[in-house]
């Protein structure tokens, strides 16, 4: 079986998440990743969609216009052939506005997708569009414990420095508490907002930003000399961030939403504190608390989101895909959702995969 992502070859600085999940499938499901020619012209069985938007996003107008062309090239031959469609639901909306091209293209690649993969619990997904296959949790590369002197609080926030991630509303959530020290690491991908962010910062003790990629091995041992990951999301839908943390037994502070809740019921809220957007000094507080009722030793339970698991339902949701074609897009992803409700592995994986 082979199957083509719609991610380009990774590099240093993209998200890990697809090379995590490639890697975990067995030897008789071959990946591709996405390029036009191959998304046009070349042989698959069945289409993974991650991040559509970025399939026709261009820079400029122009540019966008320009792509526009392999991507109706590729929506033609989607719904010609009825070659099947699964996406992976990352967020619930684009965090850039859309173009109007982009917008269109978007709405179409969804009227063709089969079904829908939900990386949450949220009692907002659509349960007569997909399935929940949980976000999967990440290798670790260091050994250090978290924590020592728990006399100070060491907060970190990580990952891309963006405006809608509430960065500010951290800063001045916690430059009045005493003994705080918050680090921000991560790429600002606009020069003009780090500048902003360091004139925010500027005779701020205790405050550090390093707006410079981290490897694998620095993340880890930034998030275990951490007391608590802090992500100050204006929202929060997924977060990869969060696994990551909390793999590292490093409890977080996220905003409330559905699937944040959700995953708080799934590990303990002594490790998901919850916020009501945006982020306050109370909140931080309070997470501060609920950090001392954990031993340095403890991890929380992540065992539902082993990579063996995720990569095992995949194969199995793409086998189904497959062997069950209906006259329509809305009778095929019914006869697969029969099928996942009445499978056992889905039902232990996640109660809301018995609902059709």
């Amino acid at each position: 079986m082979k199957v083509l992502i719609t991610v380009r070859r990774s590099t240093a600085t993209s998200n890990p998440y697809v090379d995590l999940l490639q890697e975990s499938f067995g030897p008789e499901t071959s990946v591709v990743r996405f390029t036009y020619g191959r998304a046009v012209f070349g042989r698959y069985d069945v289409l993974h969609v991650q991040w559509p938007e970025y399939i026709f996003r261009g820079s400029t107008p122009l540019k966008a216009i320009v792509k526009a062309v392999p991507g109706l090239a590729l929506l033609l031959r989607l719904w010609l052939f009825r070659v099947p469609v699964v996406a992976t639901v990352h967020n619930e909306s684009a965090h850039e506005p859309p173009g109007l091209l982009e917008r269109v293209q978007v709405a179409l690649l969804a009227r063709l997708t089969v079904l829908d993969i939900y990386l949450n619990e949220a009692e907002t997904n659509d349960m007569g569009r997909g399935v929940v296959i949980l976000h999967g949790d990440y290798p670790s590369y260091g050994e250090a414990r978290r924590g020592g002197d728990r006399g100070d609080s060491r907060l970190l926030f990580f990952g891309q420095v963006r405006p809608y991630k509430g960065v500010e509303d951290l800063i001045r959530a916690t430059r009045d508490q005493r003994g705080v020290h918050l680090r921000i690491a991560g790429l600002a991908l606009d020069p003009a907002y780090a500048d902003s962010l360091r004139a925010l910062t500027e005779g701020l003790e205790g405050v550090e930003l390093d707006f410079g990629h981290l490897s694998d091995q620095r993340l880890d041992d930034d998030i275990r000399a951490s007391d608590l990951v802090v992500l100050p999301y204006k929202r929060m839908y997924n977060s990869g961030a969060v696994l990551l943390a909390l793999g590292n037994g490093t409890p977080v502070l996220v905003p409330s939403s559905s699937s944040t809740r959700a995953l708080a019921d799934e590990v303990g809220h002594e490790w998901v504190t919850l916020f009501d957007a945006p982020v306050k000094a109370s909140d931080v507080l309070r997470a501060r608390q609920s950090v001392l009722s954990i031993d340095d030793d403890e991890r929380p339970d992540l065992s539902r989101r082993d990579r063996r698991v995720i990569g095992i339902l995949h194969e199995r949701l793409y086998g189904l895909v497959l062997d069950r074609r209906g006259s329509s897009r809305r009778l095929w992803r019914e006869q697969v959702l029969r099928r996942v409700a009445v499978d056992d592995d889905f039902g232990r994986h996640s109660e809301r995969n018995r609902t059709v």
